[in-house]
């Protein structure tokens, strides 16, 4: 991404209400000709004018009266409680405009109200948060060799199941693949890295998911991605939210972007066996392939001949095992 596009949506997202940033973001979307923005999901450090901060512990266990303290609490309720094992804490304060809205890592989540707009917003900021916590710290490999995707300076194993993801659309953390268009991510801010294109299509397939979905029925590569979240990450159920607006043709950030946010908050007081719906036959008939065979199962589909997912992750394998001269 050019710096100009940059400053601009920046800029942007200091406005309000929430419909401006949609409406810059279209803009920047309609400029963007390539991608050369790192996106570095290590967390910076910023000073916190007024802030809370919540440790895992309490925000299971207590009862709070702060209305952004009760939000995050709910809205954790979208993944299972060993999804956020690893996060210790999640720090909700006003740091400035020159400070993203979030950040997060394994171990934390920093949440920026400075230019959050309002509730809407500031969940679902924090789903794509809690979605960079999820990709960095649930899903974990242990294979001793590496893929070519990187995080603080190592390489991610090879038998992460984020990778399965990840070489979708990159070759590497930032590089995206050759063979690889537009189209085939859910937003422009997912060209960004291999880290935020995994939160992007979190979020979308829990805000959007029908916005998702048909998407995802112009592009092989996007169906892919939307078979890992269905499968792999959610274990073959959907989350079903009802439009609130005609989709655009363009996203630059999903963030921003309209939804049921009544339905929402409804879903995530249910049941937990009914926060999520089963969908047995969502991509029957799409015409783009089978379904990746994930680490879930709940989902069916055309389960003849390998994935996309399973085929790219045998031949990257086969490529490794051939640079490095051992057997994996």
């Amino acid at each position: 991404m050019n710096s100009a596009a940059m400053f601009d949506y920046s800029q942007c997202l200091r406005t309000k209400p929430r419909w401006a940033k949609v409406v810059c973001g279209a803009l920047l979307a309609t400029v963007l000709v390539e991608v050369t923005l790192p996106h570095a999901v290590v967390l910076a450090q910023a000073q916190v004018s007024e802030q809370i901060v919540l440790d895992m512990e309490s925000i299971y266990e207590q009862e709070f009266t702060n209305r952004d303290a009760q939000i995050v609490q709910q809205t954790l309720k979208i993944v299972p409680k060993e999804y956020l094992s690893t996060l210790a804490d999640i720090t909700i304060g006003e740091e400035g405009h020159d400070v993203p809205r979030g950040r997060a890592h394994a171990t934390k989540i920093i949440m920026n109200k400075t230019d959050i707009a309002d509730e809407a917003e500031f969940r679902a900021v924090l789903v794509h948060e809690m979605a960079h916590t999820i990709d960095l710290g649930h899903f974990k490999g242990e294979s001793p060799i590496g893929s070519p995707f990187m995080n603080d300076g190592r390489p991610i194993p090879i038998d992460d199941p984020s990778v399965d993801l990840y070489q979708i659309t990159f070759q590497n953390s930032e590089t995206v693949r050759p063979d690889v268009y537009r189209e085939d991510f859910i937003s422009d801010y997912a060209t960004a890295s291999v880290f935020e294109n995994f939160a992007e299509n979190f979020i979308a397939y829990v805000l959007q998911n029908d916005f998702f979905a048909q998407r995802a029925q112009q592009s092989p590569k996007l169906q892919a991605q939307y078979d890992f979240m269905l499968q792999t990450v959610f274990d073959g159920r959907k989350f079903t939210l009802d439009p609130t607006e005609t989709y655009p043709v363009t996203v630059y950030d999903t963030t921003v972007m309209s939804y049921n946010m009544e339905q929402f908050v409804a879903l995530l007081e249910a049941e937990p066996e009914n926060r999520a719906m089963p969908a047995p036959s969502l991509l029957a008939g799409t015409g783009t392939g089978p379904m990746p065979s994930g680490s879930g199962g709940g989902g069916s589909g055309n389960n003849s001949g390998q994935s996309q997912a399973d085929a790219l992750r045998a031949a990257l394998q086969a490529r490794l095992q051939a640079q490095a001269g051992n057997s994996l």
